[in-house]
C-alpha cells in the first residue's frame, strides 16, 4: 500500500491505481471518505509520495513530478491544500529530501544539491513564504544557501 500516516484524525496512504499511480490518499475510515487528494503527477504516472510526516497538524512529504522532481510538498488533506513548499534543486533534477523534523518556525530535512551533495536544509514552516531560509544561529546543523557564489 506505501506510506501512510495519521494526521489529526485523518489517514494519509499512497496507493497505487491504474488512472492515477501512486498518489496521496485520505480516509476518516470510511468508503465514502477515502478519496484521492491530489494527482500531483497527473494520469497513471507516480508522484510516489515517501517521508509522510506529521508536522504541527500539516503532512509534509517527499513527492515527484516531472517539472520540478522529487521535491518538498505539504498537504492539509485537500487538494487546493496540497503543494510544493520548495523546489530545492530548481527545474526538474530532485533534491531528494527525507527525514523531516521541526523545531520552532523551522522544518528541517536533508537534501541533495550537485554543489554541496546531501547535507541539511531549513525552510519556514508553515510556509509563509516559498524559499530557502538559513537555520537560527543557535543551531548546530550547518545549511547552505541557494547562491553558488
Amino acid at each position: 500500500m506505501g506510506s501512510q500516516t495519521e494526521v489529526d484524525g485523518t489517514l494519509f496512504f499512497t496507493p497505487s491505481e491504474p488512472e492515477s499511480g501512486r498518489e496521496l490518499w485520505t480516509s476518516d475510515g470510511t468508503v465514502a471518505g477515502t478519496v484521492l487528494v491530489k494527482d500531483i503527477n497527473p494520469g497513471p504516472g507516480d508522484s510516489n509520495p515517501t517521508g509522510l510526516t506529521e508536522v504541527n497538524g500539516w503532512l509534509v512529504f517527499q513527492a515527484c513530478e516531472p517539472s520540478s522532481g522529487c521535491e518538498v510538498w505539504r498537504s492539509d488533506g485537500t487538494a487546493d491544500g496540497t503543494w510544493q513548499v520548495d523546489d530545492v534543486v530548481p527545474g526538474a533534477a530532485s533534491s531528494g529530501p527525507s527525514g523531516f523534523t521541526q523545531s520552532g518556525p523551522f522544518l528541517y530535512f536533508t537534501a541533495e544539491d550537485a554543489l554541496h551533495g546531501r547535507e541539511p536544509w531549513a525552510i519556514r514552516f508553515p510556509p509563509s513564504i516559498n524559499r530557502y531560509l538559513p537555520a537560527p544561529a543557535t543551531a548546530t546543523t550547518t545549511t547552505r544557501s541557494r547562491s553558488t557564489s
